[in-house]
């Protein structure tokens, strides 16, 4: 064994953060440091020279008795979990050569940030709950994208005019797969063109009137695209969100559920 001066060790007790005791073989207490001092001995203020049981009482007792069941096991080092009054806390002892050194650590601080943090997590599950069951029951289709392009959320609305085509059709043959047209509804819309592509490029886009229009009918649909993108907390986009207002009455369809004039293209 390496020989330690009372300087040394007093300076690694006074610097350990954790209230810590330095115990002699037969379990007194030959060293402690401040926070050890002012947590098992405030009144006293000294604890050098006292055995365990001298300090083990009241609510100091399970702690001595944990103390000495993990010196008579001899195992290298023993953790518990204790409570010291209103505070939660990690005993830990551990077997030197010629010394035990018992550690306390007060975890009611980390618990309580821990707590914190999962009741700040659920509250966001919660609200990500409100606002998906918000996003469901209106009459505006909302789709949402990640940076890559791949569909991430399809509400229910966009689901009845376009099923799962969204997240089915491949990017180089979209417009063709939902039927998505320019304006006019002659000509395929052209993939840059593309209102949700156009927003993870950074564009807002508002008012993009575009035609949907099913392969097996031939009949359309008049819609309002919008499409922004959102950011991380680096700033970067993460994504891209888009909405999109359908006309309640089809091309030259008048009186037709635009649901029914879709749905076989949906289905199909």
């Amino acid at each position: 064994m390496t020989d330690v001066s009372d300087t040394v060790l007093e300076d690694l007790l006074a610097t350990a953060t954790d209230a810590t005791l330095l115990l002699s073989l037969d379990g007194r207490i030959v060293a402690s440091n401040e926070n050890a001092r002012g947590l098992l001995a405030p009144v006293r203020g000294e604890l050098t020279g006292l055995g365990l049981a001298e300090i083990g009482r009241g609510p100091l007792a399970r702690i001595c008795r944990l103390v000495e069941a993990a010196m008579k096991s001899d195992a290298p080092v023993t953790e518990c979990d204790v409570v010291f009054g209103v505070a939660a806390c990690k005993l830990t002892v551990s077997r030197g050569e010629a010394h035990w050194v018992v550690r306390i650590r007060d975890e009611t601080k980390p618990l309580s940030n821990l707590y914190r943090m999962r009741d700040a997590e659920a509250e966001k599950d919660e609200i990500r709950a409100m606002m998906l069951t918000a996003f469901n029951n209106i009459a505006v289709a909302v789709v949402a994208m990640d940076p890559g392009g791949k569909p991430i959320y399809v509400n229910r609305f966009a689901r009845r005019f376009v099923g799962d085509l969204v997240e089915r059709a491949e990017p180089e043959n979209f417009c063709h797969a939902v039927g998505l047209f320019d304006e006019g509804g002659t000509a395929l819309l052209a993939s840059g063109l593309r209102p949700l592509p156009r927003a993870l490029r950074g564009e807002t886009v508002l008012n993009q009137r575009l035609v949907l229009r099913n392969a097996i009918t031939q009949q359309s649909l008049r819609v309002d695209a919008n499409a922004a993108p959102f950011h991380g907390r680096e700033g970067r986009i993460a994504g891209a969100i888009g909405w999109f207002y359908v006309e309640d009455k089809g091309i030259g369809e008048a009186g037709h559920d635009p649901a029914d004039i879709v749905r076989p293209m949906a289905t199909g």
